[in-house]
């Protein structure tokens, strides 16, 4: 077993436990330097890149990449290229502003998309391995069918991803991985996953899918802001600071007032240049001082622009992942106590309010679920995501603490009686294990799960 401290927490709220990096081969370094010494040379061998690997995941985030740094080098190119024809008189400055403004249509802004795209690949990647190393180390599932089932990729993927993990020294050699899938007690399977005894495939239902995408909740406020952000930039700057500075808090503001800044610095940056533009052609400045002051407002406005849209995609991941968590640990766990979700995800108590009131008027909470203040003790060595509120017994902590008109635990509860581990017969092979209480083994000659009953 690797010797790493697993918590079930996700992993940009803490420390990850797996950060994934762009994969740098010896041919990913040569068409980055192709890019940029010979642009086309770089955009073939980028394309022949993702034709080849994009269908691994651990690849895409790498080949987005690629052309990220393929349309850099052309734009570097041509930029250089024609500032030369213009010391040289072949072009004059009007035709040279022109030229720029194409380029920059043709190959930064698209250089920035993707730049935007390949980060949250990374990030989801990341998640993506975190969330494997969890179910392998800490919950204990070695059926490459269930972890399919449960994580929603096909066998195959989870096969690759395994793999990776392995060859990065993240999971051990020595884990002994298993074909198909069981109906593990220890980890409940989702309500999505409807099991058939004639050893047929779990299938998913579609109306209860936790596969959680965020939701595009843009306001009309927001909407009034970004128009204004393109009209009259200050008035767009001073109506999008009001709005981060007051909602902000809340995990679900997060990527879209990213965006409203965003807006903002495309807005001034397109406002001052067409007036610096009609400017010049009005004859008040000329066309040199017109390109210089074209470079400072790309670094004043577009290079912070670019960090916004960074920073809201990553984001967006954050608080997919998050609201990915709160459904697996609600609906999956019956974790119902907001202390103990708060522990697990690393949140405040406040953002675990907030986040499963948002949860709820989606439509991707029942209404009716109820949530108990506090946090609970937990009996035996069972994980912290696995312990209902009425399988466990409240901490001092949660006891002095006023119900807030919630329901609580019955204070009169009977203690459990004492277990010992116990010699139990493989219903499969026969094989007799020994089995700790409170957990399941799977058997060392068939692979069956075996519960402590």
């Amino acid at each position: 077993m690797s010797k790493l401290d697993i918590r079930r927490q996700p992993p940009t709220t803490g420390k990850p436990i797996y950060k994934h990096e762009y994969e740098r081969t010896a041919f990913d370094y040569t068409t980055i330097v192709f890019a940029y010494v010979f642009a086309p040379v770089g955009f073939i061998l980028a394309a022949i890149r993702l034709l080849s690997t994009h269908s691994k995941r651990k690849r895409k985030a790498s080949n987005i990449n690629l052309f990220y740094h393929a349309c850099m080098g052309a734009f570097v190119e041509l930029a250089i290229y024609f500032i030369i024809s213009k010391l040289l008189g072949q072009i004059d400055y009007v035709a040279l502003l022109i030229r720029l403004v194409i380029i920059y249509a043709l190959f930064r802004i698209p250089a920035i998309k993707l730049s935007v795209r390949a980060v949250g690949w990374r990030e989801g990647f990341t998640y993506l391995c975190n969330d494997y190393i969890a179910l392998v180390l800490v919950d204990g599932i070695r059926h490459i069918g269930s972890l399919s089932d449960i994580r929603g990729f096909s066998e195959e993927n989870v096969r690759e991803v395994l793999e990776y993990l392995k060859d990065q020294g993240v999971l051990s050699p020595d884990i002994v991985y298993y074909e198909g899938r069981v109906d593990n007690p220890f980890v409940k399977l989702p309500p999505k996953l409807i099991y058939s005894k004639r050893a047929q495939a779990l299938v998913r239902a579609p109306e209860n899918n936790l596969r959680y995408r965020n939701k595009r909740d843009r306001t009309v406020f927001d909407r009034i802001i970004m128009a204004i952000a393109y009209l009259f930039a200050p008035l767009g700057f001073v109506l999008a600071m009001l709005r981060f500075v007051s909602t902000h808090y809340k995990n679900e503001r997060k990527s879209f007032n990213y965006k409203l800044l965003y807006h903002v610095c495309m807005g001034a940056f397109m406002e001052l240049a067409v007036l610096f533009a009609v400017g010049t052609y009005k004859g008040d400045f000329k066309w040199f001082t017109l390109l210089i002051i074209l470079v400072v407002l790309y670094l004043i406005f577009i290079i912070p622009a670019d960090s916004f849209a960074g920073r809201a995609t990553f984001a967006t991941e954050n608080f997919d992942f998050l609201c990915k968590k709160y459904l697996m640990l609600i609906i999956v766990d019956d974790v119902r106590h907001i202390g103990n979700l708060a522990d697990i995800t690393k949140q405040s108590e406040d953002d675990v309010r907030r986040d499963l009131r948002y949860l709820v008027r989606w439509g991707l909470l029942a209404s009716d679920l109820v949530y108990y203040e506090g946090r609970v003790k937990l009996l035996d060595k069972q994980p912290p995501n696995l312990v209902h509120p009425d399988w466990a017994k409240p901490s001092a902590a949660s006891e002095n603490q006023p119900s807030s008109g919630r329901q609580s635990l019955p204070e009169n509860r009977p203690k459990p009686p004492v277990q010992l581990p116990k010699s139990i017969v493989c219903p499969s092979c026969g094989a007799k294990s020994r089995i700790l209480p409170g957990q399941d083994k799977i058997c060392d000659y068939c692979g069956t799960t075996i519960p402590y009953s």
